[in-house]
């Protein structure tokens, strides 16, 4: 035998007698917008959500780079391998600054590009020049420290979540190269 069950009225908050007013589910136009606003935002970003997978390409970028510069370097003429790294870099940094959000394959040859580059710039001041690496060391420290006192004092932030303005983003790739370079000392 079976037994029918009633349907069960949804419980409600005696001062809310009807559900789709309560508090919980109602949200003001106001809110909807400034959704709206953050999704604008969030596609207007130049730069990569920083989860795990974006140190493992990182740390890929940056070894794919030293590999690339020492491979160029000992294969052609040292100023002809200088010089096409430096092409790299420039269309690299130049396609990444076109985009209007972040589009993975240009950020990432942009960053392989900082690495290429990068490592061919710090092999010319410590082989080419006979620069000490403590010298070095010292001079993208304060670069670095420069960078971002100018982009915190002229931005209010230093969030990598907000880089969707020109300005932002030459200090982000400001940053990601001189971290390089100290990096590489």
């Amino acid at each position: 035998m079976s037994k029918t069950i009633p349907p069960q009225q949804p419980k409600t908050n005696s001062a809310f007698p009807n559900p789709s007013l309560s508090p919980t589910n109602y949200l003001p136009a106001q809110s909807n917008a400034v959704q709206s606003g953050q999704l604008a935002l969030q596609a207007l970003k130049k730069v990569p959500e920083i989860t795990v997978y974006f140190w493992i390409i990182k740390l890929l970028t940056t070894a794919m780079g030293e590999v690339t510069s020492d491979f160029l370097v000992n294969h052609l003429a040292p100023e002809i391998a200088v010089g096409l790294g430096l092409i790299g870099f420039v269309v690299a940094l130049v396609l990444q600054f076109v985009v209007r959000r972040y589009v993975p394959w240009i950020y990432w040859l942009a960053a392989a590009m900082v690495a290429v580059f990068g490592t061919m710039a710090a092999d010319v001041l410590h082989v080419g020049l006979g620069v000490p690496y403590i010298v070095s060391s010292v001079l993208f420290l304060v670069a670095l420290v420069v960078i971002f006192a100018v982009w915190y004092l002229s931005e209010k932030t230093l969030s990598i979540h907000s880089i969707y303005t020109r300005r932002r983003e030459l200090f982000y790739w400001a940053a990601v190269m001189a971290t390089f370079a100290l990096g590489t000392e």
